[in-house]
């Protein structure tokens, strides 16, 4: 196997996994409206850099307007909407159930690409679609929330839905995403900066209409070392992640990809298990496991 390549998924597989941690930790500070805000540091940075680094023509869009518009509005799908849904989940019902649960968007990606771009479905498909509904039933068995009491009101029930719709959001976004790329074949690394500049706009603008003029306060009052934890995660997520996946997918087989990058829930659930003290029975586990298979079915299907 090839050693960069296998680099590239390690990366990819770390970057996927403490995203979320951060994200976690990020909620001590910031509430979910907020942190969408202060992530786009970390994206919009690390974005800029590659660009530069690689080549600064990069960051200029060279292509159709209306192509500039569909990210905009895969932006608001996936990084705005999908991700507000995964932060209430994970405060809901912690990382490694949130993360695992949300990670069952392959199924979604594979039904809107024969839905709306003419895939065909293999057998493949609905084995690994059998295994992540087996998996997510696994997840939402105990009906005990096992986490922490922080004081905070935790609900399984609304956790596990939004995860849910987390995934759909997710699959959509993917789904135009890849689209685009086929169709208009934007540079991956113009792509990540200009979708990087979209969320800026979106989550900032978000975040002005929603607060009144002493709730926007609360932001700047907290001090810069606060903003780290956010940036971070929006930097390893969203930025970091994405450009290692994508050379990743250059160098090696995405059959070699989908099953060392799917494993990030296994990663983020141990840590949050010591950061956090979430804890998952052993059945929550087998439902982790089963949701990357499945995941991985699905992929390479």
């Amino acid at each position: 196997m090839d050693m960069m390549g296998l680099t590239y998924c390690l990366l990819t597989t770390i970057f996927w996994a403490i995203s979320p941690i951060f994200l976690r930790k990020s909620q001590d500070t910031f509430d979910n409206i907020e942190i969408n805000a202060t992530r786009c540091v970390g994206f919009l940075s690390v974005a800029i850099i590659a660009c530069l680094i690689t080549n600064p023509s990069l960051l200029v869009w060279k292509y159709e307007l209306h192509a500039l518009g569909i990210i905009f509005v895969m932006v608001i799908i996936g990084n705005v909407l999908g991700d507000l849904c995964y932060m209430v989940a994970i405060n809901n019902i912690g990382v490694g159930r949130a993360l695992s649960t949300s990670n069952s968007y392959p199924i979604c990606v594979s039904i809107f690409s024969i839905l709306l771009l003419g895939e065909n479905p293999s057998l493949k498909l609905w084995i690994g679609t059998l295994i992540i509904i087996a998996g997510l039933a696994f997840l939402n068995l105990p009906k005990k929330n096992p986490l922490p009491q922080t004081g905070r009101v935790r609900n399984n029930t609304i956790g596990f839905f939004l995860a849910i719709l987390t995934s759909i959001l997710w699959g959509s976004m993917i789904t135009m995403q890849k689209w685009l790329m086929t169709e208009y074949n934007v540079a991956p690394l113009t792509f990540t900066f200009w979708r990087a500049v979209s969320l800026c706009i979106i989550s900032w603008s978000f975040w002005y209409f929603r607060k009144n003029s002493e709730e926007r306060k609360h932001i700047f009052n907290v001090g810069f070392k606060k903003w780290i934890t956010p940036s971070i995660a929006g930097a390893s997520g969203l930025a970091l992640g994405g450009i290692s996946l994508l050379y990743a997918l250059e160098t090696i087989p995405a059959s070699v990809v989908a099953p060392i990058t799917a494993s990030n829930p296994i990663i983020a659930a141990m840590i949050a298990r010591f950061a956090f003290n979430e804890k998952l029975s052993p059945i929550q586990w087998i439902g982790i496991v089963l949701v990357i298979i499945g995941g991985i079915e699905v992929s390479i299907s």
